[in-house]
């Protein structure tokens, strides 16, 4: 429930911890309030869409648009999945297209929640590692497209590293 994310948000930025915010499934309006404790906002395509109520493409004009709008609603970062088109990352400072590596996928199970995962484990508490992070958690999430299944496709830390 939107109230408990909320709750819980606003202990995490009491403790100076940094929050990120996987809005799936998108069918409820993200509230101010949540918003306003949220670091990163991590949607897919159809998420963003639902969200910013603009048509999501693989077209940077387009994706500058819904960052804007996602930006404008509180967040400090927004990174946007675009499944084998990469992901697209915009702050305050700069935005940038993370393009993937390009693999033969056998099944995409697992890639959100691979590049989420991964995102959230390597990215430092400042964020200041975040281009790195945005880069590992592509790795990932083309390392688990390759592989069947759900929880075996997901790689090792030594595996992305590799």
């Amino acid at each position: 429930p939107l109230d408990v994310i909320i709750a819980a948000f606003k202990v995490a930025k009491a403790n100076g911890v940094q929050t990120i915010l996987n809005p799936a499934p998108a069918v409820y309006d993200l509230t101010p309030e949540l918003m306003a404790v949220t670091d990163i906002i991590l949607p897919n395509e159809t998420e963003a869409q639902l969200l910013s109520g603009l048509t999501v493409e693989n077209d940077e004009a387009v994706l500058n648009r819904v960052s804007d709008d996602l930006l404008s609603q509180g967040v400090s970062r927004s990174v946007i999945t675009l499944g084998d088109a990469g992901s697209f990352v915009a702050d305050g400072q700069k935005r940038w297209w993370a393009k993937p590596n390009k693999v033969k996928a056998v099944d995409t199970t697992a890639a959100g929640d691979t590049f989420i995962g991964t995102l959230a484990t390597v990215i430092a508490p400042d964020f200041s590692n975040l281009d790195d992070a945005i880069h590992r958690a592509s790795v990932a999430s083309a390392i688990a497209v390759t592989r069947a299944g759900a929880i075996p496709s997901i790689p090792t830390s030594d595996e992305v590293e590799a």
